[in-house]
């Protein structure tokens, strides 16, 4: 989750180069599968970023209903 450090601080993510990321791209590789944790921190980043409107892929994952429900806010959010 190299972007949730940015995400947090209001700004867009950026990659290594430097150039800003406008997909935050979590499908899920076999080593590298996110939790229902990583997605409620995600979810808690995202509500409080005004910065970033990109996409955000999160499928391949093994996330549970819990998931879904920390994404809720973020969609009610006005602009989410």
């Amino acid at each position: 989750m190299r972007d949730l450090p940015f995400l947090k601080e209001g700004l867009i993510p950026q990659e290594e180069g430097g150039l800003a990321v406008e997909k935050l791209n979590y499908q899920g590789e076999e080593d590298e599968k996110l939790s229902d944790q990583d997605v409620q921190d995600l979810a808690a980043a995202l509500l409080n970023n005004s910065a970033f409107e990109g996409e955000v892929k999160l499928n391949n994952n093994e996330l549970s209903d819990l998931a879904a429900l920390h994404l809720a806010p973020v969609f009610e959010k006005e602009n989410g």
